[in-house]
């Protein structure tokens, strides 16, 4: 994710703004330049975390007044989103009870809201150990359910679990069964994914950190497809 930073700097005589350029580099060239020729008075720019290097110059009108300064050196530390464990339901649930509650833990001091996907919303008081849960009522077929999370500083995070409500009658149904341990294995694959990053939390900027937010996007993806698997059974 990236971050907005503002730049700011002292302005020279005859310049009434002046330009930035941001690297990964300290040669300003190639695919590690980020940002060119930026100019305002107090530009602001979309960075990714890392060590990045920026340079600044004078402008007059629309030429560019002296040489650009020695680079300075920027380090941006990737802001984590709260930390957020649901046990329940699974990222993928099947069951055949219009009821279930919502279970999970935080840290404590965090908001949780949970929010169903027909638009109620609550607000969860979290307790001393960063644990929550609310029961709520399932509507027949596909429920999704949307648990967020928000610190002290404002940074939120949240995830999207979803819930497939069938009529008892289709319980142990093979077709069903099969598609419940298809789901069992993505959810499963989930957990231990989720476990990496947060065993990666003291270490956020490694490259693996990066690549496992992505296969938590493709799971994801995954989980959607083997769900509509289930559609015929409700619709």
């Amino acid at each position: 994710p990236t971050r907005k930073v503002e730049f700011r700097t002292a302005i020279q005589p005859q310049g009434t703004r002046f330009v930035v350029q941001v690297a990964k580099n300290k040669d300003f060239v190639g695919p590690g330049l980020l940002a060119q020729d930026i100019v305002s008075d107090a530009p602001t720019i979309d960075l990714p975390p890392g060590t990045l290097y920026w340079r600044s110059a004078g402008v007059a009108g629309k030429s560019v007044f002296g040489r650009f300064s020695d680079p300075y050196t920027l380090v941006l530390k990737r802001i984590l989103p709260p930390m957020l464990v649901v046990t329940r339901p699974l990222r993928l649930d099947v069951v055949f009870s219009d009821k279930l509650v919502v279970e999970g833990r935080t840290d404590p001091g965090n908001l949780v809201t949970i929010s169903m996907f027909w638009g109620e919303t609550s607000d969860i008081k979290v307790g001393s150990d960063g644990s929550f849960k609310l029961p709520v009522n399932l509507q027949p077929g596909s429920n999704k359910i949307t648990i967020g999370v928000r610190n002290r500083e404002g940074v939120e995070s949240k995830v999207v679990h979803r819930v497939v409500h069938l009529d008892s009658s289709l319980q142990g149904l093979p077709e069903v069964e099969d598609v419940v341990s298809s789901a069992g294995t993505a959810n499963n694959l989930m957990i231990r994914v989720y476990r990496q990053l947060g065993e990666l939390r003291s270490n956020p900027d490694s490259q693996l950190y990066d690549d496992l937010v992505r296969r938590v996007e493709q799971l994801d993806k995954d989980i959607d497809s083997i769900a509509s698997k289930l559609e015929p059974f409700y619709q």
